[in-house]
């Protein structure tokens, strides 16, 4: 998440200081992220965040303990977090 996340493209949305994106997202049996909901202060934040969940490779999925031994879908949740520090140039 944090080599993905491109802060700089969200940072003029961003709000001085910690910033959080609340990500809820299914992957499914076959690896693939899916149904992803995202809960941030701006739309462009949430975007980002989607675009970011979506760049990930298929992930190994959750599989049953049983004699089937089959791949199940499952249900993550992730907080991305940053911070922004405002900067003060003398000139």
């Amino acid at each position: 998440m944090k080599k993905n996340y491109d802060i700089l493209a969200v940072s003029s949305y961003a709000k001085s200081g910690i910033n959080r994106i609340y990500t809820r997202f299914n992957i499914s049996n076959k690896g693939k992220i899916e149904n992803i909901e995202v809960k941030g202060f701006s739309p462009e934040i949430e975007k980002e965040a989607i675009r970011t969940l979506l760049s990930f490779p298929d992930i190994i999925p959750a599989n049953t303990i049983s004699e089937a031994n089959t791949n199940v879908n499952d249900s993550y949740t992730i907080m991305i977090q940053f911070e922004i520090k405002n900067t003060i140039t003398n000139l």
